[in-house]
């Protein structure tokens, strides 16, 4: 039985007068032990269907049904308990809350849906930032605030990880422990999809994907 599943998904978008799709009636099934990974170039797509697939955007038309919902008819609250509690998502870009430390941003997914998380310590070891607990955000370099990015992701224990360039700012070796952390967490039964440009993500993946043109096919 799947697990997450779209059907016709789109989402279309004016520019310059003309209407483009970003996303064109994409379906897409996949599996709770999936580890799935999304290529294509810039512009293509992939940064939208996964702000859709996490209920951050809503389609123009189509279904996103993960783990039995359909996202696409629930309220605000309902999609952000979601992304507190099941959906752990990694966007691009830096997107720690600078008034808080580090724990507490990690913690806040937590904390807000109620849910007691993972092992903190052994997840900040795992993630390299263990000695970065007390610091703020704007004391830390791309790598580290990836990494505490990461961490906050994966501190409610979530069904699905959703990430966009994740190894993006890491150095090789910070890059491969993220992805040995990614690899023990789908064996331990929490599906991944993940946008990437990095070449050692998709030799632990068992499903390619690629987009072109808002369209998505299976490689």
């Amino acid at each position: 039985m799947s697990f997450l599943k779209t059907n016709n998904l789109a989402k279309s978008y004016t520019r310059r007068g003309e209407e483009f799709f970003a996303v064109d009636r994409v379906d897409i099934e996949l599996y709770k032990t999936d580890f799935a990974v999304i290529t294509g170039h810039s512009g293509s797509g992939k940064s939208t269907l996964l702000s859709l697939l996490t209920g951050i955007l809503k389609p123009d038309s189509g279904e996103i049904i993960f783990d039995g919902k359909d996202l696409t008819q629930l309220s605000e609250d309902k999609l952000a308990y979601l992304r507190c509690s099941e959906i752990g998502y990694i966007p691009q870009g830096n997107t720690l809350l600078y008034n808080l430390s580090v724990i507490e941003n990690i913690t806040l997914p937590s904390k807000l849906s109620g849910i007691k998380g993972v092992n903190i310590v052994e997840l900040l070891k795992k993630v390299g930032i263990s000695h970065l607990l007390n610091e703020r955000p704007r004391n830390l370099s791309g790598g580290e605030a990836r990494r505490v990015a990461i961490a906050r992701s994966l501190i409610s224990n979530p069904k699905i990880l959703i990430a966009d360039e994740p190894t993006s700012d890491l150095d090789p070796e910070n890059a491969d422990s993220i992805l040995r952390l990614f690899e023990e967490i789908n064996k331990g039964g929490t599906a991944i999809i993940i946008v990437t440009h990095d070449r050692q993500i998709p030799t632990a993946a068992n499903r390619y994907f690629m987009m072109q043109n808002g369209k998505i096919i299976e490689n």
